[in-house]
């Protein structure tokens, strides 16, 4: 976490694999401005690209993750 005076920002540096049923992974803004409120942003790319890839890898579940890569988490995201 970084504080620089009042409001203070925090840095958390994740980008996750998606755990909601949304392939595409996801990290928060937490936005402090009069109230406070979270904004989940999604990061688009080549998802079949590295579904293929992990197969490719020989990774001893690469098939799991791979299918996992294209299809999301188990559990959807819940608004806030």
């Amino acid at each position: 976490m970084t504080s620089i005076g009042w409001p203070s920002t925090t840095y958390w540096s994740a980008v996750s694999w998606s755990h909601d049923q949304d392939p595409r992974p996801a990290y928060s803004v937490l936005h402090v401005d009069g109230t406070i409120r979270v904004e989940v942003r999604r990061v688009s790319y080549d998802a079949e690209a590295e579904a293929a890839a992990l197969v490719r890898a020989g990774h001893p579940v690469g098939e799991i993750l791979g299918r996992r890569t294209l299809r999301g988490g188990p559990a959807p995201v819940w608004p806030l």
